[in-house]
């Protein structure tokens, strides 16, 4: 494809596949994003009139004004208008999300030993604090969507859901993410929820789940789990460090008016 060489299978999903390729001129590996267009017009999204490939529109629309060390990058888009298939370039992640299987440890019960994971909390920190100086929100921070390199950097990733607001005004409209890292204020239908504040709490529910391996709040149902999203105040497996547990304090707090910025 054009002077990329399509190599192996790096992953599937219900919308696609990402492969291995390579630069046929340069011989520096990406990974390619492969995408069915016409899959994602059928596809609704959140029962709204946008369909999915909406969403990878808006994705890479705003990929392609980023420019950050702890953000994916795009590199290009081949988007043949004769073909149903989308393909995106993008920077290779050797090393996966950060919640892949080959990192957990079955003795301690971590995906990653805590330093790492405060490590990569900090590139995490880095790159979000980068979205939301460019009046981006990112809507759906959690493991899956942070990549690590061969350096052992991690990268925030899909922006599908992303949402850039003019000002200081970051109030969203409508909900949007996956529900085990949704903040109070998105599980409720007068919660006035802003973007940024969201974020943090999603990013303060992923680190959670990088050092005990566990959600801080869970349901059998979608009710039961914005109920304690709402309700239950954070607890932790395990004794910690007192000023990780201040931290998660901070970034879980239900207030998002008070949330740490």
């Amino acid at each position: 494809m054009n002077e990329y060489i399509i190599m192996n299978s790096l992953g599937s999903g219900a919308d696609g596949k990402v492969n291995l390729c390579m630069n046929a001129n340069s011989g520096t590996l990406f990974a390619i994003k492969i995408l069915d267009k016409d899959k994602l017009r059928k596809k609704r999204v959140c029962q709204q009139e946008k369909t999915a490939l909406t969403d990878v529109m808006n994705g890479i629309e705003i990929m392609k004004t980023l420019n950050h060390e702890n953000i994916i990058r795009l590199h290009e888009v081949v988007d043949d208008e004769s073909c149903s298939l989308l393909f995106l370039i993008i920077s290779l992640m050797e090393y996966g999300p950060i919640v892949d299987p080959k990192y957990y440890q079955k003795e301690t019960g971590e995906w990653i030993e805590e330093e790492t994971a405060r490590k990569y909390f900090r590139d995490v920190v880095l790159g979000l604090k980068y979205l939301h100086n460019q009046r981006i929100c990112h809507r759906d921070i959690k493991p899956a969507n942070l990549l690590v390199d061969k350096h052992h950097v991690c990268h925030i990733s899909d922006f599908g859901v992303a949402f850039q607001f003019e000002g200081d005004d970051d109030r969203l409209t409508s909900s949007a993410g996956t529900p085990s890292f949704l903040s109070p204020e998105l599980c409720k239908s007068d919660g006035n929820p802003r973007g940024c504040p969201a974020d943090i709490w999603a990013l303060g529910v992923s680190l959670y789940y990088l050092i005990f391996a566990e959600l801080p709040f869970r349901g059998n149902s979608l009710a039961e789990l914005y109920d304690e999203i709402c309700q239950k105040e954070v607890e932790f497996p395990r004794e910690i460090d007192p000023s990780l547990e201040d931290l998660f304090a901070k970034m879980l707090c239900k207030d998002q008016d008070q949330r740490i910025k």
